[in-house]
């Protein structure tokens, strides 16, 4: 299709490996990102090249969540999502669209938390 093997791993990666159709349209949304062709950082590191800056706490910026908030998530569907994506907003809504299907269990794996979830509880 005309992309490298690290760009092929980062959508493997942004997707939780659910899809090649998911990667696929990963791809399509993310090939002009300037890190696009760049190595992953390996296991455990925290990027520690580039500095995307955003640590790797749970912390989320109130700016990020507003603009999922805006997107009709609610603020824990974008703080388990921005906690899962490392505080990328871009690739948190599209982690957030490519798990629709089971939405409530994927915020609730990304936040730490046993349960599914089942029920929306605040905001």
């Amino acid at each position: 299709m005309g992309f490298s093997e690290n760009g092929a791993r980062r959508a493997a990666l942004a997707v939780s490996n659910s899809s090649p159709e998911a990667a696929t349209e990963w791809v399509f949304a993310h090939m002009e990102d300037a890190d696009f062709n760049d190595p992953l950082p390996p296991p455990g590191s925290s990027g520690q090249a580039g500095g995307g800056g955003g640590g790797g706490g749970p912390e989320a910026s109130p700016e990020a969540i507003e603009m999922l908030s805006a997107m009709g998530f609610t603020e824990r569907q974008a703080r388990g999502a921005l906690a899962a994506t490392g505080g990328a907003v871009e690739r948190a809504a599209d982690w957030l669209f490519s798990r629709t299907d089971d939405l409530e269990s994927a915020v609730a794996a990304a936040l730490g938390e046993g349960g599914g979830g089942g029920g929306g509880g605040g905001a």
